[in-house]
């Protein structure tokens, strides 16, 4: 009984020096840190793969690749401690880059699909990119799905959006692109377009304020962080950073600033 006793007593005075000389700022039981973190450390930066065509997402501005998911990959970069460097790939390419290990992630506006899930990983959803209504700015009668009955809804040939618009109102319009969908509402030919949420705010922000995006997207398509199978490190990182940006309010700020209505 007083060996049990000497052991806790000399526990608690080793914890109090620990508490005292540190104040508490140094990790008392750290985290293993997984190879394939510590090979990114190593190197000194997280390779990120990303199609630099989709804005708000991702998109060239001054010679500089920027948006929503650049500035998620420098959040998770920051996590790990390095700087990031941006790989711009197009999609059709992106995904054998990770495959081939030529990037660390790929944050290029992916939706989570059990197709990709059979040869990638994936980070817990980090934005809801579902199908969204974009009306005229003078618009006061359609806030909603609801309020699409009856009337004239142009969409993107065989695409969500067509299926959903359906669903709606026996009016819909098919358009090779949503170019020419945008110019009929603007012209006043139709009267909304469903279209999904990055790009109908990026169909908004390039109106010259004639446009305007309804509501939140009334579907679920969720964006994802792809990681190769077998780097489970590299995965709890990632979802390590997203908790804690969500936590904090970063992720809803960074929303905010590159999905500006």
């Amino acid at each position: 009984m007083n060996k049990i006793l000497i052991v806790v007593v000399l526990l608690i005075l080793v914890l109090s020096g620990y508490f005292y000389f540190t104040k508490g700022s140094l990790p008392l039981f750290q985290k293993p840190v997984s190879k394939e973190v510590m090979a990114i450390k190593e190197k000194g930066s997280l390779v990120v793969g990303s199609d630099a065509t989709y804005p708000p997402l991702e998109f060239e501005q001054e010679g500089k690749i920027v948006g929503f998911d650049v500035d998620l990959a420098n959040e998770i970069a920051k996590n790990i401690g390095v700087a990031v460097e941006i790989k711009n790939i197009s999609f059709d390419k992106i995904f054998m880059a990770l495959a081939n290990n030529e990037v660390d992630l790929v944050i290029s506006s992916v939706t989570i699909n059990e197709e990709r899930q059979k040869t990638m990983d994936f980070s817990t959803p980090y934005l809801n990119a579902g199908q969204v209504i974009v009306v005229d700015k003078n618009n006061t009668q359609i806030l909603a799905v609801e309020d699409l009955k009856n009337k004239t809804v142009g969409v993107q040939t065989d695409t969500t959006s067509k299926v959903e618009a359906e669903k709606y109102t026996a009016k819909v319009k098919d358009y090779p692109d949503y170019d020419k969908a945008k110019n009929d509402l603007l012209q006043g030919k139709i009267d909304a377009i469903i279209i999904d949420y990055p790009a109908g705010i990026s169909m908004s922000q390039s109106s010259a304020g004639q446009l305007k995006a309804v509501g939140n997207p009334f579907t679920s398509e969720f964006y994802g962080v792809a990681v190769n199978k077998g780097k489970e490190g590299l995965l709890l990182q990632v979802n390590d950073t997203l908790a804690k940006i969500k936590k904090s309010g970063r992720l809803n700020e960074l929303e905010a600033l590159w999905f500006k209505r």
